[in-house]
């Protein structure tokens, strides 16, 4: 087992799955204390687990599988507590977020076929999205597109971000290219307060729930830095 997934801090540990490179296969999930960056093998499970976050109200981990077809819960040494299937066929998440209270924000991608006149089966359109996830009823709370793409021309929820709040204003960082590709990997940070030193950045708005303002954000200069490849989970 090689390929990292989506994870989690939960202000004490890293959870990471680490699983086969293959849908239906297994995987490891590992726990790393941020202090002493020791690792600690947790549990095994039997499945490709590509994103895990800890419910910070329950004290449970919650994973989905390749493509995200599936979710599932387990206490902290390894037992199953429940399962369901993700009742969003719009993307396939890449990695999630805890979000207070039992909820998770995710990022994700689908490859859509194109026309004829635009490339047809040798084609595809990236199509970005993030999703606001109930971990109580596992429902999609709300799920909207997202359309930002980085240098290399990938759209940004492709792969890892993370999202953080000041106030109403919301900033986003995400990683969205391999480190292998012509462009490197572009590292880029949208938030709302960047108009100030980039003012021909283009605004764009997407609200995340019900109880999140519409946020506006604007798109800063992307900078590229290594980061590991992160493909779909």
């Amino acid at each position: 087992m090689y390929h990292p997934g989506g994870i989690d801090f939960d202000g004490t540990n890293v959870w990471i799955p680490v699983a086969q490179y293959r849908p239906n296969s297994s995987a490891i999930i590992y726990r790393v204390d941020a202090a002493t960056l020791d690792v600690h093998k947790q549990f095994e499970v039997k499945d490709h687990f590509g994103g895990i976050v800890m419910d910070k109200q329950t004290g449970h981990l919650v994973g989905n599988t390749w493509g995200s077809r599936r979710f599932a819960e387990w206490d902290l040494q390894g037992k199953q507590l429940s399962t369901s299937e993700n009742p969003n066929y719009f993307i396939d998440y890449q990695d999630c977020q805890y979000v207070p209270s039992s909820k998770m924000l995710c990022d994700g991608i689908t490859n859509l076929p194109q026309t004829p006149a635009a490339g047809g089966a040798g084609a595809t359109y990236e199509l970005g999205s993030m999703a606001m996830i109930d971990l109580k009823s596992h429902s999609v709370i709300r799920d909207v597109p997202f359309q930002q793409w980085s240098t290399a021309g990938h759209v940004a929820t492709r792969n890892p971000f993370k999202m953080t709040a000041d106030g109403n204003h919301l900033s986003m960082k995400v990683a969205p290219d391999n480190g292998d590709e012509g462009n490197g990997t572009g590292t880029g940070t949208e938030k709302q307060d960047s108009e100030k030193r980039h003012p021909a950045s283009r605004r764009v708005a997407f609200h995340l729930g019900n109880n999140h303002p519409v946020a506006r954000i604007s798109r800063t200069k992307v900078t590229h830095s290594p980061v590991a490849r992160r493909d779909s989970v």
